[in-house]
């Protein structure tokens, strides 16, 4: 079994919308302003934006030899859950 715990982009557009202008405005003013640095923050959203989606990760591990893959969306859809059983 293999379990896959992904940060992705929201399915919900108006989700989506409000977790661009906090990824994208928020979370880098206040990471630089504890750390004293912003492109980490910068570069965490820029990352999250281009992550596969979970069915392209489920589509990716039935390819190599999984079946029974399932994709459980959480927190609003930004993280997702897939399972597949080999």
């Amino acid at each position: 079994k293999l379990i896959v715990l992904e940060i992705t982009r929201p399915a919900n557009r108006a989700v989506e919308i409000l977790y661009r202008f906090y990824m994208g405005k928020i979370v880098p003013r206040i990471g630089g302003l504890l750390c004293g640095e912003r492109w980490p923050f910068d570069y965490l959203n820029q990352s999250v934006m281009a992550f596969q989606s979970p069915k392209d990760i489920a589509d990716a591990m039935k390819r190599v030899g999984f079946s029974s893959t399932r994709v459980f969306p959480l927190t609003m859809g930004i993280v997702h859950v897939v399972i597949g059983e080999k």
